[in-house]
């Protein structure tokens, strides 16, 4: 796991890779759920988000009904993972879809809440795809490797449209599956064989008693994140987590 000196490194250098391709936005283009991040303004109903980071945050025009301008203010309420922080917005981009602002006199603790709430997102902006030729593919087709910079790693393979076998890891947990395959979920074993071509060797780990609904949403979040996975791939992968979750 980052360090949280790290972790912060990485999230400037996430902005400032941002800040490049528009010079008006300071924040990512990242949504939470509801569950982790929501917005009431002041004397108002619940806004809904359109994307957010510490730094500042962006709406959708449609929910306003007053007419705004660059430099108007609001204050409100953001609940990060149910905590209420008092924020004041200043608008700094503004169009037909969307109403951008920049956060004001923000403090640490707003500050350590948001940087916590995007450590998933991340990790997954962190992850590249790598070649290794030491392992070994279960089922045949074209392989597919991503490695992040704190042990996080995808692999899976493609053929036919399908995926018929996929393996993710992050923070010591697994989620594992394929085309026509149950999803598996569980953690690390503290013995790992990186030398092993064979991934179940290579990874062993203790499976849970049944799937772990809330690891397979972080998994969610993870893969939407993950720049470098193509959007078929992402599609693919996205459905069959979804399908195996419990209730």
């Amino acid at each position: 796991m980052l360090n949280l000196k790290e972790f912060i490194q990485s999230l400037k250098a996430f902005l400032t890779t941002q800040n490049e391709s528009s010079p008006r936005r300071k924040f990512p283009r990242v949504t939470l759920p509801e569950s982790r991040l929501r917005f009431k303004k002041n004397k108002s109903r619940s806004l809904t988000i359109a994307n957010c980071s510490k730094s500042g945050i962006a709406f959708f025009r449609s929910e306003f009904t007053s007419h705004l301008k660059i430099g108007d203010e609001f204050l409100g309420t953001l609940f990060v993972d149910s905590i209420p922080f008092s924020v004041r917005c200043v608008i700094v981009q503004l169009n037909a879809q969307i109403v951008g602002c920049e956060f004001k006199d923000i403090n640490i603790k707003f500050e350590l809440a948001m940087i916590k709430a995007f450590e998933i997102e991340m990790r997954a902006h962190d992850m590249k795809e790598v070649s290794d030729n030491t392992i070994s593919a279960p089922s045949p087709g074209t392989p597919f490797y991503f490695r992040g910079g704190s042990s996080e790693e995808l692999f899976f393979v493609f053929i036919s449209e399908r995926i018929p076998y996929f393996i993710l890891i992050f923070d010591n947990q697994v989620v594992t599956g394929g085309y026509k395959k149950p999803i598996k979920t569980g953690y690390l074993n503290p013995e790992i064989n990186q030398e092993a071509s064979d991934l179940k060797a290579r990874y062993p780990f203790i499976e849970h008693d049944r799937v772990n609904n809330s690891l397979l949403s972080q998994s969610l979040i993870f893969l939407n994140n993950l720049d470098q996975l193509s959007k078929d791939h992402l599609h693919i992968l996205k459905n069959y987590i979804r399908l195996s979750r419990q209730y």
